[in-house]
């Protein structure tokens, strides 16, 4: 059975002055990026997780970073990892 992989990114809102900390502790997680803040508490993360139950696991978590004030999940995509490695030809765009 080929492994599911699951792929979320997430809006985060943060506490006055609590954005580098909160971006730090969720750097620290693995499967986890930041690539994009604001610089007024905003942040985009991308979390991956193999399965769903560790995915809600990783977003509960998430939830409980010390000055986080909320976080909106943006979108949700699972796939298999084969499926995940396949090239994709751009038939517009074919060389």
């Amino acid at each position: 059975m080929n492994e599911e992989i699951h792929i979320a990114s997430l809006i985060v809102h943060t506490r006055p002055g609590r954005a580098d900390a909160v971006r730090e502790a969720l750097l620290a997680e693995p499967g986890v990026e930041v690539p994009a803040t604001d610089g007024h508490g905003k942040l985009v993360i991308t979390v991956e997780a193999a399965g769903i139950a560790e995915m809600s696991r990783r977003m509960e978590w998430i939830n409980q970073i010390e000055g986080l004030i909320s976080s909106t999940l943006v979108c949700h995509h699972s796939e298999t990892a084969e499926a995940l490695e396949e090239v994709i030809q751009d038939e517009d765009h074919a060389p």
